[in-house]
């Protein structure tokens, strides 16, 4: 079968992606994350999404691609949204989060359905993991009033580090396990201010205010943060939880908690969010210059007067414009759920980055006259793809306002 613009549209996008065509749902195109999602390697384009997965037939995921054809609506499904899936022949609940679009012909006609995915399952399990593990830990705070030598063993047991503070005198008791994850030796004493020292610099102070907040309002003490080993001088990340306890009669509030290494947790998601920074500049490079042969491609086609090739072209540039946003879109949604958008600060020319923003517009702008006055060398130091995003979003703001065949 030839390699279709569907395509080579879905295997773009870095997530799950296919393309359901027709009122029959057949699977026009399909990527390798979608497949994996779908726990299939078989040759799937040109049959029936259904009989693909059968076990969706009754569920309202297929329901929903039929109201996109009806409503034009995209839809995006409940975060970790859980599907029963066959795995290894046996039907198991899926966790994904999903996107469901119309896609489009050049006459805007709702031609199939755009589905994308991510899955989420081994997310979901981890969460509900800490979760129970986090009730656990509060049980066994309770637990604490009544049996401290019970509380001790479970919480060895689980590998957790605890820790007690007098909140009026500040001296801190910590078990070896919360030793070992500060870098200090089990006989050791670490007191308060060895721990702090301990917390790099741009997290010392959100851990000092989350703790005043705890012993003067009584809040939950729940932080992530990144320390680097006093002897070992390893960098782990933990997680601290933990409340304060009322005083009992003449005695002081105790403040206490545990201590979680979540360092491997910490390097996947850095793993994930490397992997998304070199997608966004592994595709931008051959979409952008398939952008710019179109372009040449038409400005010849427009001195030899040929109609209908240069109309076809003016087709597959609006499409090439929306798999950009599509991919762009996608990038930055994966960055907000995983809580960070990351500042990739380096010096670069602004002149440049006009200059690739004004070229790139080229087929955007064919309603309208858009004037870039010349811009001198100037050196920046900040985030060059963010800084073109807003650029590009100023320019194309005001296209979408401007009348017809204005300049801008």
């Amino acid at each position: 079968m030839p390699y279709s613009y569907e395509q080579s549209l879905v295997d773009a996008l870095p997530v799950g992606a296919a393309i359901i065509s027709g009122p029959e749902h057949t699977v026009k195109a399909v990527n390798a994350a979608m497949l994996s999602i779908w726990h299939t390697t078989g040759a799937v384009v040109g049959k029936n999404f259904h009989d693909v997965l059968s076990e969706v037939q009754h569920q309202d995921f297929s329901v929903l691609i039929s109201d996109i054809y009806r409503t034009g609506q995209p839809f995006h499904g409940p975060k970790a949204i859980t599907t029963m899936l066959l795995r290894e022949g046996i039907l198991q609940p899926v966790h994904f989060d999903y996107w469901l679009n119309p896609f489009k012909s050049a006459e805007d006609d709702i031609i199939g359905v755009l589905i994308t995915a991510i899955d989420n399952t081994e997310k979901i399990i981890q969460e509900k993991r800490a979760q129970e593990a986090a009730e656990s830990v509060q049980a066994v705070n309770e637990i604490l009033k009544a049996s401290e030598e019970q509380l001790q063993l479970a919480i060895e047991s689980a590998e957790l580090g605890t820790w007690f503070l007098d909140t009026e005198t500040r001296a801190l008791r910590t078990s070896p396990r919360s030793k070992e994850l500060f870098g200090y030796y089990p006989e050791e004493e670490m007191s308060l201010d060895d721990a702090l020292a301990q917390v790099t610099d741009e997290y010392r102070l959100k851990v000092l205010e989350a703790i005043n907040r705890t012993i003067a309002y009584g809040e939950s003490y729940r932080i992530q943060y990144p320390v680097i080993g006093f002897h070992d001088g390893k960098l782990r990340w933990v997680s601290a939880t933990g409340m304060r306890f009322a005083a009992r009669k003449g005695e002081t509030p105790i403040f206490s908690g545990t201590l979680a290494d979540i360092t491997e947790q910490k390097r996947n998601e850095q793993r994930k969010n490397d992997f998304i920074s070199m997608v966004s500049h592994e595709l931008k490079t051959p979409l952008t210059s398939t952008i710019s042969y179109v372009q040449i491609s038409q400005k010849k086609l427009a001195a030899c007067g040929d109609p209908i090739t240069a109309s076809m072209l003016e087709r597959a540039g609006k499409q090439l414009g929306k798999m950009t946003t599509l991919i762009n879109g996608f990038l930055n949604v994966s960055r907000l759920e995983a809580g960070q958008i990351h500042i990739d600060k380096r010096p670069f020319d602004l002149a440049g980055l006009v200059k690739d923003v004004e070229e790139g517009l080229i087929a955007e702008a064919g309603s309208h006259q858009i004037i870039f006055a010349p811009v001198e060398e100037t050196w920046v130091h900040a985030d060059k793809d963010k800084i073109e995003q807003v650029v590009n979003n100023f320019i194309s703001n005001a296209i979408k306002d401007s009348p017809h065949s204005t300049t801008i």
